[in-house]
């Protein structure tokens, strides 16, 4: 469960390189599925959580830009609304 980095040519002839601890994150997934509250998406290592929240942060962002356009589908709702800028 290492977060894998993968170094050399835009062309795959790289290495992968292991930014993780393998023996850590098997410590840390026994503790997480002993818990009651576990969460959806457990993400190790410093670039899965990075890209993880870079993701979600640009969903947000799509959606709230897309919010009107998106509520105008439903019967009760502004229509036409324009386009998102």
């Amino acid at each position: 469960m290492a977060t894998w980095f993968i170094t050399g040519s835009s062309r795959g002839f790289g290495r992968a390189i292991a930014a993780g601890d393998p023996k850590r994150a098997g410590e840390i997934i026994v503790r997480v599925v002993q818990r009651d509250d576990r969460p959806t998406h457990l993400l190790l290592g410093e670039l899965a959580v990075t890209m993880s929240l870079d993701y979600s942060q640009a969903q947000i962002a799509q959606a709230s830009a897309w919010r009107e356009l998106s509520l105008s589908a439903d019967f009760g709702q502004p229509y036409p609304v324009p386009l998102p800028a």
